[in-house]
């Protein structure tokens, strides 16, 4: 079993398609608490939230928190889009 968000996998003849939904944080709201919000969702649903930032992956809550404003601007996180995964 392997996955891939293109659609295509050379080691695998038979291919499984899954729509799921996708949201941002901002879809939310979320602009007066980012990491509260990041926190109830991994709380919720027992997600761990991400940033991705140049092929790495950053803890979100530690790196929203450490921002200490609801901005990204001129620090070294490029963006503040979370992406949230099972454990």
């Amino acid at each position: 079993m392997a996955g891939s968000l293109k659609r295509t996998h050379s080691q695998f003849p038979r291919i499984k398609t899954y729509d799921v939904e996708v949201y941002t944080l901002d879809q939310f709201g979320t602009h007066k608490d980012p990491a509260a919000h990041t926190a109830a969702i991994c709380g919720s649903f027992g997600y761990d939230a991400f940033i991705v930032q140049r092929s790495e992956k950053i803890a979100a809550l530690s790196a929203i928190a450490a921002l200490g404003k609801n901005t990204s601007w001129g620090t070294h996180i490029e963006s503040r889009n979370v992406l949230f995964l099972p454990p």
